[in-house]
């Protein structure tokens, strides 16, 4: 009788293993040491969240650095087999931090420290290094507990391709690792001039990009290795990353590598390329010593690439608003992709309206008021005048549409919130406002004060909706009751409405009924709004005085 029980209990115990596969506990030692194509990863555990047992593994290279002929050109895959120390964060890619707070120094003398908290909490501190050798990726994984092979989450930062650094504190998707059972990636990649250059005779025009690809092939070849499942990637990005998310599906149709996509305010018919256009490059070039638009074009990018990258940098910030590149909103602007028919479409909204793009599911989002914030707009790179609706809303409609119609599984959502501690002057669900909610990070901003009640149910609620998305695109959101998208029917996830922190579901067109005439307002027609853009900004900048300094 003894035997039978114990063998009963037996079979118990295993019955009791094998229907809970989810809780199974794995030996792992956090921060282990992790072999990749790179080399050999030593991390250690994530300070943030805090006594969360979750492994963290920082500026891994993935491609080698981008000096000399590699400047201005695609990125090659860095390759090694020695030890790298993943305890820090490596420098971020040249950009215009110090432009964009001159800027806010320069309209808002009397700035108040909320404001700068903000900048801070999106493009790093005063302690933040910049240079060239940044293309380094970040791992978040907790491979001890949970599914043995786990959905991967892979961020791409916003900033108008001028500014971003994986290492701002609402910029970090850890916390998605630590508690949603997921492994959470960043990465940087090259911004301004060095990922974006515009010039004609330059063999890529969107180094930035091709550097995204390569980040996104390093995950698929290692991130097994962290506990992750190359064949469920998820991409999801806000602003620039929104954007480069959406491209990204334009791109590589036939090897898209994610299997899904979330883009946050940004989708690729929101803002027109850049034109191919060399003055941006001559008048830094021309700063720099390396020659005018007299000089060979080959001569020029040699004597450029001699440089060290601070002097292309400072050649930058004084070439002159001849060039589009003086402080002020045409610093962050001037470096947007380029049409070059690889990584970026000149028919672009033709491609969408045919269904030329990977057919994965894709949740898209935007906020309600997109453009009452001069920082949130010089970290967009915004056109003035067509920030709502023609950036934002009207794009994100399209997009969402153009799946809908080629029978791609789709939603969309739409923020709506105000909280205290990401609230700048009574602006609304302005850009951006919903990245530290989606990252769970409301409380990381410098003097931020605790999440309300209704807050920390959204920040809940948005961060298990993007989980279940990443971990089952097809149904995820669906089993949490989240209706795919028809733009006839009712079925706009409303988030934040009147503040609360449960979703709501209302109808698309209550927010969408000027579409159709911005459908109209494409690439061709942006030169000719000059004139409402100038009186926009300036009345935005007016207003915003108003709010600050009265």
């Amino acid at each position: 009788m003894a035997a039978i029980s114990f063998l009963l209990l037996l079979l118990y115990s295993v019955k009791s293993c094998l229907s809970l596969p989810h809780q199974e506990k794995r030996a792992w030692t956090i921060g282990q040491k992790v072999k990749t194509t790179s080399g050999t990863v030593i991390g250690h555990e994530a300070p943030w969240p805090a006594n969360s047992g979750l492994s963290e593994y920082l500026g891994i290279p993935y491609a080698q650095n981008p000096v000399g002929d590699l400047r201005f050109s695609a990125p090659k895959a860095y390759v090694s087999n020695d030890e790298i120390d993943g305890s820090k964060f490596s420098e971020e890619c040249f950009q215009i931090v110090d432009g964009v707070f001159a800027i806010a120094e320069k309209d808002f003398p009397d700035i108040p420290q909320d404001l700068l908290a903000f900048g801070k909490a999106l493009a790093g501190d005063e302690n933040t290094a910049f240079g060239e050798d940044c293309l380094k990726i970040n791992v978040w994984t907790k491979p001890q507990s949970g599914e043995k092979s786990k959905a991967v989450m892979v961020w791409i930062y916003g900033g108008a391709f001028s500014v971003g650094a994986t290492s701002a504190v609402w910029y970090s998707p850890a916390r998605y690792a630590a508690e949603h059972d997921v492994v959470a990636v960043s990465f940087n990649y090259r911004l301004s001039l060095f990922g974006f250059n515009m010039a004609t005779f330059t063999e890529e025009k969107n180094p930035g990009l091709l550097d995204q690809r390569l980040a996104l092939e390093w995950v698929r070849d290692n991130i097994a290795a962290f506990g992750g499942d190359p064949k469920r990637i998820t991409v999801f990005g806000e602003s620039a990353g929104g954007f480069s998310v959406d491209h990204l599906s334009y791109a590589y149709v036939d090897d898209p590598i994610a299997n899904a996509y979330i883009s946050q305010s940004g989708t690729v018919t929101g803002l027109a390329a850049n034109s191919q256009d060399d003055t941006v490059w001559w008048q830094v070039s021309k700063s720099v010593g390396c020659g005018d638009n007299s000089t060979s074009p080959s001569e020029s990018i040699a004597c450029m690439r001699a440089l060290d990258g601070s002097k292309i940098m400072d050649g930058i910030r004084n070439a002159g608003p001849g060039a589009g590149v003086a402080y002020g909103v045409t610093t962050i602007l001037s470096f947007w992709p380029v049409a070059d028919n690889k990584t970026v479409f000149a028919d672009a909204w033709d491609r969408e309206e045919q269904g030329r793009f990977a057919r994965r599911p894709m949740l898209v989002t935007n906020n309600a008021a997109e453009g009452n914030l001069v920082l949130g707009a010089l970290n967009a790179g915004l056109d003035w005048a067509t920030t709502i609706p023609g950036v934002f809303n009207c794009p994100a409609a399209t997009a969402a549409k153009a799946r809908h119609d080629a029978g791609v599984p789709v939603w969309r959502a739409y923020f709506m919130g105000q909280w205290n501690n990401t609230n700048l002057g009574g602006l609304g669900a302005y850009h951006v406002s919903d990245v530290p909610l989606v990252m769970g990070a409301t409380e990381r901003k410098e003097g931020a004060t605790p999440d309300e009640p209704e807050e920390t149910l959204m920040i809940k609620n948005v961060m298990n909706a993007w989980a279940a998305f990443a971990k089952d695109p097809e149904n995820g959101l669906t089993n949490l009751g989240w209706p795919r998208y028809d733009p006839e029917g009712n079925t706009l996830i409303r988030l934040g409405l009147d503040n609360k922190g449960t979703p709501s579901i209302g109808q698309s067109t209550m927010y969408d009924y000027y579409c159709k005439a911005m459908r109209h307002v494409g690439p061709s027609e942006y030169k000719n709004l000059e004139p409402v853009k100038q009186q926009s900004q300036e009345k935005v900048l007016s207003d915003l005085r108003g709010k600050y300094n009265s």
